[in-house]
């Protein structure tokens, strides 16, 4: 009987406590480099939600110039942008305002995460006097969201 168990014993076979922490050391080091890069790509997402809906912001205001030769006026929210553009913007994550000078602002609410919230993104038109042709030129605050957050 003895020599049965000790056979037994020695037929066992398992990872011992060295590899398992090699192998708990290794799942750390891969998380510590895909957590900084899943959270990078989720900021991405939700800044390409922004200027999204800065782009069709922009395209109304392209319309009413052409139409009237100015930009109209100043909409202080997205509820301005709705009755002035007739766009209606989805706004539980940013919320949105444009200048007289066409300047559209995108800023972060709280809903858009902890990472985003108050940051903000602007797009601005600037006019070429020759040709009446306009460019346009992204900007951030710089801090919370950064230039090579933006498209």
């Amino acid at each position: 009987m003895l020599k049965s168990f000790n056979r037994k014993l020695k037929n066992q076979k398992g990872f011992t406590l060295i590899e398992l922490i090699v192998v708990v050391i290794i799942v750390g080091i891969l998380a510590s480099v895909a957590v900084p890069l899943y959270t990078g790509y989720i900021k991405r997402a939700k800044i390409s939600e922004a200027t999204s809906s800065i782009g069709a912001v922009k395209t109304a205001l392209m319309g009413k110039y052409q139409k009237d030769a100015a930009f109209p006026s100043a909409c202080s929210d997205s509820a301005a942008i709705k009755t002035d553009l007739g766009i209606t913007l989805e706004v539980t994550k940013w919320t949105y305002a444009t200048t007289a000078a066409g300047v559209i602002t995108a800023t972060a609410t709280g809903a858009a995460g902890g990472n985003l919230s108050g940051g903000t993104i602007s797009l601005t038109p600037t006019i070429n006097s020759g040709d009446g042709s306009i460019s346009w030129a992204w900007s951030s605050d710089g801090t919370i969201i950064t230039s090579n957050d933006l498209p």
